[in-house]
């Protein structure tokens, strides 16, 4: 099984890929950004602490997350047999999920405690391939799709050489978009009005805590870029595979016939996708028309000046099917 990774940049439209994949019978989307891995204190810090006794403190304290995380998915199974809540539905697996995380959890610590030799990606990378099994279909699965359980080297590189062992063998997946577009919808969910105590703990935002809201966005963004431009070099088409929203929308079945054949797997649907492309359609130029963000962008030309130039450098890059496209007229 294929693990595919498919990596945001804040706000660039890749729920709406994810939305879409969840459809694809061959395909396991695993709910939600993959927090467990990426966040404080989670499965890759894990991995990538050297200290046995610290680990041993790392595994107490999210087996104690994963003993509220089971309480909170028994509570809302309980409400959803009798209820039938879609909510309640959405989270039926939460409890499953956090007992096999335990589980594993305890296999790990009793491990360190024997002081045998064994090989720790081999033990977690056999507990992401369980998590296939909370989300079963009429074909076996041949994708397990994880969002955003990783950041990039350029944001936080404590990962760098932690998380390509966990999920081998993966595929990355890299979606970009208009960046005012990407401003636009960032200032409409207030995201960019972050507090000094919000930024001091998200590991991306560290160190823009005195920046203009402008100047974060074009920091945040211009690692995300440089960080793809990077990986473009080391990793071939069959390992990446980059394309736009904007094309992903416009051009759908042609990119969407170029992502299934990367994976490997045929647009069978088991279910209907929550993806509605009229619906995503009409956030493509949505920052033209909104006045507060042009306003944050005055005296600030530099900002869409520099992502743009990047953008331009990802869309020639090998990976991208757009580019690919080109090559074939």
């Amino acid at each position: 099984m294929i693990n595919a990774i498919n990596i945001g940049g804040w706000n660039v439209g890749n729920g709406a890929i994810v939305e879409w994949l969840d459809s694809i019978d061959q395909v396991a989307r695993i709910q939600g950004e993959f927090n467990i891995t990426r966040a404080p204190g989670g499965v890759l810090d894990l991995l990538a602490e050297q200290d046995p006794e610290r680990k041993k403190q790392l595994i107490k304290a999210l087996a104690s997350q994963c003993d509220k995380g089971m309480l909170r998915g028994f509570k809302r199974k309980v409400r959803g047999l009798f209820f039938k809540r879609k909510r309640d539905l959405e989270y039926k697996n939460l409890y499953e999920f956090h007992r096999g995380l335990k589980t594993t959890l305890l296999e790990h610590q009793a491990l360190l405690k024997s002081k045998a030799s064994f090989d720790e990606f081999d033990l977690w990378r056999k507990w992401l391939a369980s998590l296939a099994e909370l989300y079963p279909s009429d074909q076996e699965s041949k994708v397990l799709l994880f969002q955003n359980p990783f950041f990039y080297d350029e944001t936080f590189d404590l990962h760098s050489k932690v998380w390509p062992e966990l999920f081998n063998p993966y595929k990355l997946i890299f979606v970009h978009r208009d960046p005012l577009d990407q401003w636009s919808d960032i200032v409409t969910k207030k995201e960019h009005l972050m507090t000094r105590s919000t930024i001091t703990g998200s590991r991306p935002f560290k160190g823009t805590e005195e920046m203009h809201p402008a100047d974060r966005f074009l920091h945040i963004a211009k690692n995300n870029y440089l960080a793809r431009l990077r990986m473009a070099k080391e990793y071939t088409r069959e390992s990446l595979i980059v394309f736009s929203f904007e094309d992903f929308i416009n051009s759908h079945d042609f990119v969407a016939r170029e992502l299934l054949n990367f994976l490997d797997v045929e647009q069978s649907p088991r279910k209907q996708s929550s993806f509605d492309l009229s619906v995503s359609r009409k956030n493509i130029g949505i920052g033209k028309n909104n006045a507060e963000a042009l306003q944050l962008l005055e005296g600030k030309d530099y900002v869409l000046e520099e992502l743009y130039d990047l953008r331009d450098k990802l869309i020639n890059t090998e990976q991208s099917i757009v580019q690919k496209r080109f090559k074939n007229i």
